[in-house]
C-alpha cells in the first residue's frame, strides 16, 4: 500500500501491483514532491546499521510504516527522524528504499539537473555512502568491488 502526497493534485493512494512490502509506504517524508523538475531534491542523512550517518540523494521518497513489525522485513537504514528509509525483505532478496543511495557522484552532471550544492553536500562522506552501498548489495549475496568510484 502506498500513500504518496496525500491531499495534493499528485496524490497516489492504493495497493501496488508487486506489493513487496506488506505494510504502508508513506511519502514524501520531507517537503513536497515536484514531477516537473528536481526542485524537491535534497540531501538527507541516513543512519546505517553501524550507526554511521551518510548523506544521500533524496527526491520525494517515503518511509516504511511499522516496518519493524513484519517478520520478513529488516530495517537497514533510517532517516534522521528515525523513520525506516531502507529495508531488506526475505533475507536480502528484496531491497526497498525511499532514498537514492545508489546515486554515484561520478555520474551526476554538475551542469545539468543536479544542484551543485547537493553534490557538495554528498561529497562530505561519499566514501561512507559507497561502503553502505556495498553492504546493502552484499545482503543480496552480490559480490562487490572494493573500490567503485571509477566504474562508470
Amino acid at each position: 500500500m502506498v500513500e504518496f502526497s496525500a491531499g495534493t493534485k499528485i496524490e497516489v493512494i492504493g495497493d501496488r501491483e508487486l506489493g513487496f512490502f506488506p505494510g504502508k509506504t508513506i511519502g514524501p517524508v520531507f517537503g513536497n514532491y515536484c514531477y516537473a523538475d528536481n526542485s524537491s531534491a535534497m540531501v538527507v542523512k541516513i543512519k546505517t546499521l553501524e550507526a554511521k550517518i551518510v548523506n544521500v540523494y533524496y527526491n520525494g521518497g517515503g518511509y516504511f510504516k511499522d516496518a519493524e513489525n513484519y517478520e520478513e522485513v529488516n530495517v537497514i537504514g533510517w532517516y534522521d527522524n528515525d523513520l525506516p528509509a531502507i529495508i531488506s525483505i526475505n533475507n536480502g532478496s528484496i531491497i526497498l528504499s525511499g532514498v537514492h543511495f545508489e546515486y554515484d557522484l561520478a555520474i551526476m552532471n554538475l551542469d545539468g539537473i543536479y544542484n551543485k550544492d547537493l553534490i557538495e553536500q554528498m561529497l562530505i562522506n561519499d566514501s561512507d555512502r559507497q561502503i553502505m552501498l556495498r553492504q546493502i548489495l552484499s545482503t543480496m549475496n552480490l559480490q562487490c568491488f572494493e573500490n567503485t568510484s571509477h566504474i562508470f
